[in-house]
């Protein structure tokens, strides 16, 4: 058996195992974990065996899968849950049931499949039902009282890593795990960001968006909500799997609408609105479903283009300062793209938003 197959038998029977077809997902993102769609010629259901991500503790990964569970047994089908180990090759004390451990050190979780397909470029309907998926989520888990470990919020994050941007202008080295033109033009990006931020418009911008108060809310939430994890059927008319729960955690549900909806933005290059004005039908299918005030689209908003400064950032620190490598590097390098174009709309929006005094 090969390293796949070993990690597999946790799971299931061995026998089962070598006849199942292991298969790679067609959409990986930039993420450096491996992942494998299982699949057996005489069953139709199907499952992913995925490596689980080397940056979240065991403690929180544990902490998704139980909040998975308990969205199964509130009739929420479309997250997927994780299997049970069947099979212990480590020490007795290790006490995570639905978390294998491998010979090489990396740990393994086995979810079921999600049938269906992401939508890049979506309809008015395909938003709507989307954002009504995640509404009636987030609705559902406020219920759920199982405690995570108290993190800052998403909102604290951003005001941290804008204000080290204000007081240390970063200074990139030349190296990176890039190359040719994709190195020269990432480097050329970066330079021409970091000179836009420091100018004086942008700084007086900055400093008024990091003393902004944004609501302290403690609802399970997504955090990775994007339009390649939300799966519709083949009519588009519900959503069939809400997928990669990994980085869930408690935090404000306007964070998940605004990366959902931020992210077709992006992806679509409407970059000069505002989401409540390209997507209105959105705010008001959530409000249906979960009143989420106050001031719920300014939330999302605000959450929305300082992500996309923070991102921005974030990618050029992995590349840049730390060499990081990624599965998909060519991905990586568009995601850049994006967001550097994304860049002065949101700043024009910060600035529209912050010199009315906070006007909704």
């Amino acid at each position: 058996m090969d390293k796949r197959q070993h990690i597999a038998c946790h799971f299931f029977d061995s026998k089962l195992v070598e006849r199942l077809e292991f298969s790679r997902p067609t959409m990986t993102g930039a993420s450096g974990s491996d992942a494998y769609i299982l699949s057996h010629p005489h069953n139709p259901q199907k499952y992913m065996l995925k490596e689980l991500p080397r940056n979240l503790s065991l403690k929180k990964i544990e902490w998704t899968q139980k909040l998975s569970h308990w969205l199964r047994t509130s009739e929420y089908a479309v997250t997927p849950i994780a299997l049970t180990c069947h099979k212990k090759e480590f020490s007795p004390e290790f006490s995570y049931p639905m978390i294998a451990a491998a010979g090489d050190g990396t740990y393994w979780q086995c979810i079921e499949f999600m049938e269906g397909t992401p939508r890049k470029t979506p309809t008015t309907d395909d938003v709507r039902v989307a954002i009504e998926a995640v509404a009636s989520l987030h609705c559902r888990a406020k219920a759920f009282t199982v405690p995570t470990s108290r993190t800052e919020t998403g909102w604290q994050r951003r005001v941290q890593q804008l204000s080290s941007i204000l007081l240390f202008p970063r200074c990139v080295p030349k190296g990176s795990n890039l190359s040719g033109t994709a190195n020269t033009e990432v480097h050329g990006l970066c330079n021409q960001f970091y000179d836009f931020l420091r100018s004086p418009e942008v700084v007086r911008v900055l400093r008024k968006v990091i003393a902004f108060r944004m609501p302290v809310m403690d609802v399970p939430v997504l955090q990775d909500c994007w339009w390649g994890h939300i799966f519709f059927s083949k009519n588009r008319q519900q959503i069939t799997g809400i997928i990669d729960l990994d980085s869930a955690g408690r935090d404000d549900p306007a964070i998940d609408v605004s990366r959902l909806l931020g992210s077709w933005q992006t992806e679509n290059a409407r970059l000069s609105e505002k989401l409540s004005v390209l997507w209105p039908e959105a705010f008001e299918a959530y409000k249906q479903v979960y009143d989420c005030e106050p001031d719920f689209s300014t939330r999302v908003q605000c959450l929305h283009d300082t992500a996309i400064l923070c991102g921005l950032d974030r990618w050029f620190s992995w590349l840049l300062v730390e060499n990081r490598h990624f599965s998909n590097m060519e991905w990586v390098v568009e995601r850049i793209r994006q967001l550097f174009l994304a860049t002065p709309y949101a700043l024009k929006r910060l600035e529209t938003h912050y010199f009315q005094g906070n006007a909704n």
